[in-house]
């Protein structure tokens, strides 16, 4: 059986005729906790639960079905805005933290020599510390060879400072 809502006729001033929608109705109190119950038990269900469930409460099928589709897509939002404050929530710790990480790195010392850490070397930095550990392997092979000359052991690059590079 197919249900169809009663649409209104009336006259225009131009003697036409115009289709008004029906009033909507709202559901009372009995039948909304009717539907809630039934709700918690059943989100989604079939069409004789939906014709008997409208049957009860002196609904039609269609108010019935609209009914927990409405309910179904409210719960969804509720359930994505909730999530959307868990995720803010969450985004914001992970800010404090990073933030708290980028404090602790400024103040870091290389745990070796007790000097400030670099974050970050740029090309120029890096080419003249790799040409610094070039420098420091000849010192050590001349100091090696100094040494067979001279008769005792020369350290030169134990008097070289180191770097501060981690």
């Amino acid at each position: 059986m197919a249900e169809k809502a009663v649409h209104q006729f009336d006259l225009n001033l131009s003697g036409e005729e115009e289709v008004q929608q029906p009033k909507r109705r709202r559901h009372n109190q009995h039948q909304i906790q009717e539907l809630e119950s039934f709700f918690k038990d059943c989100p989604n269900p079939d069409y004789r639960q939906r014709r008997a469930l409208g049957l009860e409460l002196g609904l039609e099928l269609q108010q019935v079905r609209y009914w927990f589709q409405n309910k179904r897509t409210q719960l969804k939002a509720q359930h994505g805005h909730l999530e959307n404050m868990q995720l803010r929530a969450e985004n914001e710790r992970l800010k404090v933290e990073n933030w708290s990480h980028m404090e602790h790195l400024k103040n870091a010392a290389c745990a070796s020599c007790g000097g400030p850490v670099l974050r970050e070397m740029s090309d120029t930095e890096r080419r003249l510390r790799a040409e610094n550990v070039q420098l420091r392997v000849e010192i050590d092979r001349f100091s090696e060879i100094a040494a067979q000359y001279i008769g005792k052991p020369v350290a030169a690059s134990d008097n070289i400072p180191h770097s501060t590079a981690p």
